[in-house]
């Protein structure tokens, strides 16, 4: 099991269809939230109605800024904490970041951000982690995108 985790967390190939999953849990989420009757406010807005801007921030610029972010919170907690705990914590942390826009998006972001995390214990080399979360994020980011275009 160990080697089939570092063969797909170690070729920036699988970084699509890890996104696939990540995407999943978060549609998974936003079901058991509409089951439950639990919804967004009334005036939570997703995108900003303009594509090329939406685009821009939440498939590329924003998984850029928020991995970079995150290797930064895991490189700092990592002076007293072991690397896979500095790592859960930053998980956390960034999910706990998009709070502020609805409670919800941070709970299911929770595990998503798990996920964009692991490279950070897995790879040795920080760089091949950073590549590998960025592209993770962007893909899951494009396909949650796309799912609000189609009206999910």
């Amino acid at each position: 099991m160990k080697t089939l985790i570092r063969v797909v967390f170690g070729s920036v190939w699988f970084a699509p269809v890890v996104a696939i999953a990540t995407f999943a849990i978060s549609v998974g989420t936003g079901y058991l939230f509409e089951w439950l009757g639990i919804f967004p406010p009334w005036n939570f807005r997703m995108t900003t109605g303009n594509h090329a801007v939406d685009i821009l921030g939440a498939v590329f610029l924003s998984p850029i800024a928020e991995t970079l972010i995150l290797a930064a919170i895991i490189a700092f907690a990592g002076k007293w904490l072991s690397r896979r705990t500095s790592t859960l914590l930053g998980a956390l942390l960034s999910a706990a970041a998009h709070a502020p826009a609805w409670w919800g998006w941070a709970v299911s972001a929770v595990i998503p951000f798990v996920i964009f995390s692991a490279p950070f214990v897995i790879r040795s080399r920080w760089r091949d982690a950073i590549v590998f979360s960025t592209l993770t994020h962007a893909f899951h980011n494009g396909y949650c995108y796309l799912a609000l275009l189609a009206g999910f």
